[in-house]
């Protein structure tokens, strides 16, 4: 149950950043005065960064040389903008590997610095700063304004007929945070909790997962209402 349930938020987690890097799909073809056919077929082309929002997170954990991490991170730059045919995907693919690989890096620094710190200090430092909060794996509410950035960018280019996709974006988003966070804390209380006696550990996580469907599809409902109501005020 323990995999499982971590195997659930990682996968959370890849839809999260799909959806981050996916209004850089709206801009573009804003930029470039697209129509409407063309510019939906270069937005179903976010779907390509699932590839390697996933290497990357198996790179980083595999590949201990830093060299040879940014040597494939190139190689899949490249070779995602050949796949995808699209430049965006690309430089896209070598930022997601950087992000990675720059958490990988403080997070050395930061172990490199316990070790040499008194153990009480040391502890202390390990709680605080070891658990790196990062925009690909933690999702969080901050990273909402990603979206209010794109909103913003949108309206500057008077592009209102875009604005209900960014909206769709950051509603989905909205509804995978609150699944990550619910998870997340289910998970960690079971594993403070987990040594104590007679705690009905299959009971609580059975009313949790029960719990987090309710939420999700009012949730769903709400999100929904929200979407049909926006679209409705942008065709009148």
């Amino acid at each position: 149950m323990k995999m499982r349930g971590e195997n659930v938020t990682v996968c959370v987690a890849w839809l999260h950043d799909i959806l981050l890097f996916a209004g850089c799909y709206v801009i573009v073809p804003a930029l470039l005065e697209m129509e409407t056919a063309q510019a939906n077929r270069y937005f179903a082309g976010c779907l390509w960064l699932l590839v390697p929002i996933i290497l990357s997170w198996l790179c980083i954990r595999k590949i201990k040389m830093l060299a040879l991490y940014l040597l494939v991170c190139a190689a899949a730059a490249v070779c995602m903008n050949a796949l995808s045919g699209c430049l965006l995907t690309g430089i896209l693919t070598a930022l997601i590997f950087l992000i990675r690989g720059y958490v990988r890096i403080k997070r050395g620094k930061l172990k490199k610095m316990l070790q040499e710190m008194p153990g009480e200090a040391g502890a202390e430092l390990d709680k605080e700063l070891w658990e790196l909060p990062t925009l690909l794996d933690a999702p969080e509410a901050l990273h909402w304004m990603v979206f209010a950035g794109y909103y913003v960018i949108l309206l500057y280019l008077r592009k209102g007929s875009l604005l209900n996709r960014i909206f769709f974006l950051a509603v989905v988003d909205v509804f995978l945070v609150f699944i990550f966070e619910y998870l997340s804390g289910l998970r960690i209380f079971l594993e403070d909790h987990g040594k104590i006696a007679n705690l009905p550990k299959k009971s609580v996580k059975k009313r949790g997962i029960c719990s987090l469907r309710l939420r999700c599809r009012f949730c769903f409902c709400l999100c929904f209402r929200l979407c049909s109501i926006t679209e409705s005020r942008s065709q009148s």
